[in-house]
Parts: structure tokens; sequence; C-alpha cells
């Protein structure tokens, strides 16, 4: 086969593989402008339905912020609670004006009977002796002390938090 010959095989080979291998894509003939493409509606229907998801997004982000900080106040607050019994642990009962003696309240703060240990929280504990006959589940000889801590700013969401425990 002649080189010319050759040349001319190779050219209709190479036609017939582009009339073979492009003939499924679409093409736009037979279609008008306004066809063809991607419409300015469409964009913006993209574009809500990801600005839609997005938000969200955000969304949940902020809630989980807003969740994590009322998880660290609750924290905090049953750390207070366990420190306040601890201390009142130590202190004698029949000390002169005990925080021990018996009394106090969890809803107003009485003397001897409330602290604040820092200026988002407040503690008020109550104590009731045991006395000779059996009352409120306290046994003769001890004292039944609850510890309640308590928000001291607007705006802390706290759960109530209170221990109670016997001591003798």
């Amino acid at each position: 086969m002649s080189s010319s010959k050759l040349v001319v095989f190779l050219n209709i080979s190479l036609q017939r593989f582009k009339d073979i291998a492009f003939s499924s894509l679409p093409t736009t003939s037979g279609y008008t402008p306004s066809q063809v493409g991607v419409t300015l509606i469409e964009c913006l229907i993209a574009m809500v339905i990801t600005v839609v998801g997005v938000l969200a997004v955000a969304m949940l982000i902020v809630k989980g912020i807003e969740m994590q900080k009322v998880a660290q106040d609750s924290t905090t607050a049953v750390n207070l609670a366990k420190a306040k019994v601890e201390e009142l642990r130590i202190i004698s009962p029949t000390a002169v004006n005990s925080p021990r003696a018996s009394g106090g309240n969890l809803n107003s703060n009485s003397a001897d009977h409330f602290d604040v240990p820092s200026s988002r929280f407040v503690r008020r504990w109550t104590v009731m002796n045991g006395e000779a006959v059996v009352a409120d589940d306290v046994p003769v000889g001890t004292q039944k002390i609850t510890v309640a801590v308590k928000a001291n700013e607007v705006g802390v969401r706290l759960p109530d938090v209170s221990i109670e425990v016997l001591m003798q």
C-alpha cells in the first residue's frame, strides 16, 4: 500500500470514528436559545435550597452552644453543692451561729444558711435534726442537710440542683 493510499485510508477511518463517537452526544440544533442551559429561575431555586440548608446547620450549631452552656452551669452547680456539703461536714453542729444549726430555707436567704460562692449562683441549705421521735426519715442523733444551688443572675438557665445527706 502506498503512502498516499494509507493517508486516505486513515482519514476515512478517522472520519468514521468521529461520526460514531460523537453521534450520541446531544446537539443544540432544533432548540431555541431559551431552552439551552440553566435558567435564572433554576439558579434562584438552587440558591434558596442551599441557603435553607446552611441556615439549618447554623441553627443547630447555635443550639449546641446553648446546650453546652446549660451543661456547664449544671456541672458547676453540682460541684458547688458538693463543696458546701463537705464544708458543713467539718463544722461542729453545736458551735455558736453554726451553719449546721437547725433551720434554713431553700427558697429564700435565711441567716447563716446561705452564701454566694460566685456572682452567678447562690447556695442555700436546710438542716433538720433527728429528734427523739423519728420524723421525715431523719434518724435520732443525725442531721438531714439539703443543699440547693440556684441561679443568681438573669439569663442563667439552670435546672433545680439539690443534694440531701445525713450527717452525725
